[in-house]
């Protein structure tokens, strides 16, 4: 989930709502995030659908719906 400084359209918090259980999985997924950009004054709280996908294997896909909150 993203938190959106709609002046800026800057990222403010971004965190994993439902964890992969893999410490390192979450933080690049969150630091990743962290650097997206959106058009000032458009959102506030962006949900942001993650998949990792394990070389080899497709088994254990985890999708995630898109929410925006205005």
């Amino acid at each position: 989930m993203l938190i959106i400084d709609t002046t800026t359209g800057h990222v403010v918090k971004a965190e994993m709502r439902v964890s992969t259980r893999s410490k390192i999985l979450d933080q690049a997924a969150v630091q990743g995030l962290r650097q997206r950009r959106f058009k000032p004054r458009t959102v506030s709280k962006v949900w942001v659908p993650i998949k990792f996908f394990l070389s080899g294997n497709s088994h254990g896909v985890v999708e995630y719906p898109i929410w925006v909150d205005k």
